[in-house]
């Protein structure tokens, strides 16, 4: 009958200590990528906001300018009626 040795104390708390930092380290990375997203989430909706400022900006121009200038009108291609004729 074979038994396994036991391993001693000292040898045991080290591999425990080892895997402990091997998961902290995991963690630590994770954490990283995860800030890392974040960060590049905010860049994205700050583009996007500034974006939509924009496009809204635009639009009100357009519907100020819309008042004094005739707009084209086709019923086949109805985003034709945005544009302004010269």
């Amino acid at each position: 009958m074979s038994r396994t040795p036991k391993l001693s104390l000292s040898l045991q708390l080290r591999m425990v200590e080892g895997e402990a930092k091997k998961n902290q380290a995991i963690l630590e990375q994770q954490i990283e990528i995860l800030e890392s997203q974040i960060a590049e989430t905010k860049r994205r909706e700050q583009n996007l906001t500034q974006m939509n400022e924009t496009i809204m900006v635009a639009l009100n121009e357009m519907n100020n300018g819309a008042k004094d200038a005739k707009m084209v009108n086709t019923n086949s291609q109805p985003w034709k009626a945005l544009m302004l004729t010269p």
